[in-house]
């Protein structure tokens, strides 16, 4: 791998394993006089084994390989290394780039691709910048009016830049041609997703999405991976009965394309063989692989598939559950049918408290000092450079010298209590279920008066602290009227959802009246919806599997489970006001006993008595009604819902293959 130094970090760059670029190489590449394009070539690994592939075709049809193979990327360095392999390579942005176009006296680019095979760069829309959203966003306006025949979706402003890189290159690509690329998993399950899945559904046929369930494809990103492998289909009816594969990856994928390479006897084979075994399953099937079939007119989200259930407003369906969920997963959906409702229809979901300066808002007990504002607002300096330093006076007789006294009046603004709210960050502190006690780490500076209201309290001195420091000149604050009332308005939720989960889950119920950060969300149960049934709910087994195998898989030096706040509303459970009596009064007992504990480890949760009790009466809720078929199917959800939480622990720990 060639060291690029900042442009690895500034261009999102994570070069692809080589066994992953021959696999994605074998599902590009068709036949040796393919057009191949890599829009985010690197150093060329995907180039070259696009190039070996045609060479393996050509040579068992005894013709010579066309040489056809081009590549662009941003960095001059990477376009160096990457010419190396033969292909034709320029630098450019994609962006900057159209069908046909001439790049440099050496790359003039087809008008269209047989195959677009890439890894596109890993940049979240926060750090993507102004300028380069404004250019893609004219790039992909300019393609809207040229490529009439594409279907465009609405993109969301929250895109990472891959889902632009997709959109893009469709317009380089020919009737049936093949687009292969390896990107973050995101798109398959959170909001901004939408658009993407949308767009491919409408323009293509999803040969597959593939993803691995024991290791990471990089050893340097946080992120969870996908192969997205996609055929070019104008006919609507040939989309709609496409079979699309979600392939797992059962074993590491040097070991799987090993044991073919044995069978095969070359290893340049291996990952044609494993793409064409992949591309063939036409019934669900597990081999070192695990293979979902669901026909694409099922993903489609105002059509209610086998599958799931889906209503025409959950635009934010997610496809990760097809590559995650073992059978329980839709066995439970089935079984519950009409029973369950997304948790949008059954409570109000709310984003914790994002102030836009956390350095003012979450205060000590005590309110910060001057020398304290300085050094939120960036004026750093050594101690040396503003102070001299002695050593402390050393009396001999401490017990003498150091009388009690009457405590000193403070030096600066005390908050009055009024102004004054407990909040609580993150799920670690919050170890029952039942949040009696507010966490004692901060406050959180809740005032909404007006300055005139406050004159004469410390609490204007404070604010006035604060703007003197700046705080009132960031973004977040500078939109606000007055820009230090973050909580007008807005109250306390009864119920604290987590938005990262690690081995614990708990849904907790506010008695404190705290409020929550923004790594937490906010439940507010609909009317005659019980805040005490919802909570039970919301803490089964059934709520953590169905969320964990819809969102975002983060799998770096913290192994967790990122949930998107329309994730969380897409939770599917019973509705509480249509449960018998007798289930609701047992499932809030149920709760109440698991809640005079701490909630522990799902590994460790999941043999303990009361747990069972709750989740059975869960299960009961959604229609297993038979003892023994409940206790199988809580067997299933447990053994599930524990394998999915190792598994991403598994990747986090395992050292990615190159």
């Amino acid at each position: 791998m060639i060291d690029t130094g900042g442009e690895k970090h500034r261009y999102g760059q994570h070069y692809t394993p080589r066994n992953v670029a021959k696999l994605l190489a074998a599902f590009a590449v068709r036949s040796e006089s393919d057009l191949v394009f890599d829009p985010s070539c690197g150093d060329g690994r995907l180039l070259a084994e696009a190039q070996r592939l045609k060479r393996i075709k050509s040579s068992r049809r005894r013709r010579r390989a066309a040489p056809e193979v081009y590549g662009v990327d941003r960095s001059a360095q990477a376009v160096k290394h990457a010419a190396k392999t033969g292909a034709r390579v320029a630098v450019a942005d994609f962006f900057d780039v159209k069908p046909g176009a001439t790049i440099s006296q050496a790359v003039t680019l087809p008008e269209a691709f047989d195959a677009i095979v890439g890894n596109p760069p890993y940049i979240r829309q926060e750090v993507i910048g102004d300028k380069d959203k404004q250019r893609i966003r004219a790039r992909l306006d300019l393609d809207r009016a040229a490529s009439r025949d594409i279907f465009w979706s609405r993109w969301s402003g929250r895109s990472d830049i891959y889902v632009y890189f997709f959109a893009h290159a469709t317009c380089f690509l020919r009737r049936n041609g093949r687009l292969v690329f390896l990107t973050s998993s995101s798109w398959l399950d959170v909001g901004y997703g939408a658009a993407l899945r949308e767009f491919l559904l409408a323009n293509f046929s999803v040969i597959a999405v593939i993803e691995s369930g024991c290791e990471s494809f990089f050893d340097d990103a946080s992120i969870n991976t996908s192969i997205t492998v996609l055929e070019r289909e104008a006919d609507p009816a040939r989309r709609r009965s496409n079979l699309v594969r979600f392939v797992k990856l059962c074993k590491p994928l040097a070991e799987i394309l090993k044991a073919s390479k044995n069978r095969s006897g070359t290893s340049a084979s291996s990952a044609i063989k494993l793409a064409r075994s992949i591309e063939r399953v036409s019934v669900p099937a597990t081999f070192d692989t695990r293979v979902r079939l669901v026909k694409q007119s099922e993903l489609t989200p105002a059509v209610a598939g086998r599958q799931g259930f889906m209503r025409s407003q959950e635009h934010s369906w997610s496809w990760g559950r097809f590559l995650r969920a073992d059978d329980i997963f839709f066995r439970v959906l089935e079984r519950g049918g009409a029973r369950l409702q997304p948790l949008s229809d059954l409570a109000r979901v709310r984003f914790g408290v994002k102030t836009g300066a956390n350095d003012f808002f979450y205060v000590d007990e005590r309110s910060t000092d001057n020398g304290s504002m300085a050094k939120a607002a960036g004026n750093l300096r050594a101690l040396n450079e503003v102070a001299s330093v002695r050593r402390g006076l050393t009396t001999g007789v401490n017990d003498f010298f150091y009388l009690p006294a009457p405590s000193p009046q403070p030096a600066f603004p005390i908050i009055e209590s009024q102004y004054l709210s407990p909040v609580v960050f993150s799920l670690k502190e919050i170890p029952d279920i039942i949040l009696a006690r507010a966490p004692a780490k901060k406050l959180f500076f809740n005032c909404s008066a007006s300055k005139d209201e406050l004159i004469g309290t410390g609490a204007l001195r404070y604010i006035e602290e604060g703007e003197r420091a700046g705080f009132h000149l960031r973004p977040t604050c500078a939109s606000r009227d007055p820009w230090y009332a973050v909580a007008r308005g807005i109250k306390p939720a009864p119920l604290i959802f987590p938005s990262k989960i690690g081995e614990r889950w708990l849904v907790a119920l506010n008695r404190s009246g705290v409020f929550e950060d923004k790594k937490l969300y906010g439940i507010f149960p609909a009317n005659g919806v019980s805040e005490l049934t919802l909570a039970a709910l919301l803490n089964s087994t059934w709520s953590r599997y169905y969320t964990e195998v819809t969102c975002r898989q983060m799998t770096g030096a913290q192994a967790i489970a990122d949930i998107d706040v329309a994730v969380a509303g897409q939770i599917m459970i019973p509705d509480p006001r249509e449960l018998s009596p007798r289930i609701r009064r047992e499932l809030e007992s149920a709760l109440k006993a698991i809640a005079c504990r701490p909630v522990l480890s799902v590994f460790d949760e999941i043999v303990r008595a009361d747990r069972r009790r709750l989740d059975a009466l869960f299960l009961e809720a959604m229609g297993f009604n038979e003892r023994l078929e409940r206790e199988e199917a809580l067997n299933q959800l447990y053994e599930a819902a524990s394998a999915l939480v190792r598994a991403r622990l598994t990747k986090r720990s395992v050292t990615s293959f190159s």
